[in-house]
């Protein structure tokens, strides 16, 4: 290291609210025992991919309401403690395989109102967030949801996929999430529920599915937990049936 530089034992760092416009390459690099750091309301565009590179106890990274259309795939490399990162009200589009890799500790993801579409996600975008317990989708350009989108979810529990456009949903998409609570549906184009696509969500207490296209309620799964159910503002359901209604008996 270098005997000229001083070191600070700064732990938070708040720069919202600026017109910042870039995050340079070791930028931060003084302030390795920083734990938040806050960028959001700026105009970040650019953000180097060895600018959190000497941040090893970092915990909440807050990049949110800025101008980012993509962010280099070895950002967090070194990001072993993250526990939230925060990058909803930007453009981002492309969400490379690598990006969240190795984030086991990451507990809130929020990448809400961003431009992200279904064929940009490959199976292994959300892998190793093996702590992860809020997903915040919501505000993008979902089209579909495939069985192996949260299949490395395993401790997720809220779900936010409200306003997309998901119409196609995949049989067993959740069959890895045996723990989601709050699944959240509002305003998308779903006109039906697949069979056995809410299977193994048994710990499932809150489902929102209003705001959709839906015509037919053919969900054959036992749903013993839930307590809360949203239909309302489809306008096409005619029929309930009554074989799942008895398995929701309790709400």
């Amino acid at each position: 290291s270098n005997p000229d530089r001083c070191y600070v034992a700064l732990e938070e760092l708040d720069l919202s609210n600026n017109y910042i416009a870039s995050l340079p390459a070791n930028a931060l690099e003084q302030a390795a025992q920083l734990k938040t750091l806050k960028i959001e309301g700026n105009r970040l565009s650019i953000v180097d991919d060895q600018a959190l590179k000497h941040l090893p106890v970092l915990e909440t990274v807050d990049f949110s309401i800025n101008q980012l259309a993509a962010l280099p795939p070895y950002l967090f490399n070194e990001s072993q403690q993250l526990r939230k990162l925060l990058l909803q009200n930007n453009s981002l589009s492309l969400i490379t395989a690598d990006l969240f890799k190795g984030l086991k500790n990451l507990t809130l993801l929020d990448l809400s109102h961003n431009s992200i579409s279904t064929h940009l996600l490959s199976p292994d975008t959300f892998q190793g967030l093996e702590s992860l317990e809020i997903l915040d989708l919501s505000h993008n350009k979902l089209t579909r949801l495939e069985v192996y989108t949260f299949a490395t979810l395993s401790a997720l529990q809220v779900l936010n996929l409200a306003y997309n456009q998901v119409h196609v949903m995949s049989s067993r998409t959740f069959i890895s999430n045996p723990i989601l609570k709050i699944l959240v549906f509002s305003q998308n184009d779903l006109d039906h529920i697949p069979k056995d696509s809410l299977k193994g969500l048994n710990a499932l207490e809150s489902l929102s599915l209003d705001h959709n296209n839906i015509k037919e309620l053919y969900i054959d799964t036992p749903l013993p937990s839930l307590t809360d159910l949203a239909l309302n503002n489809n306008n096409k359901i005619q029929e309930f049936p009554v074989k799942w209604y008895l398995t929701l008996i309790h709400i």
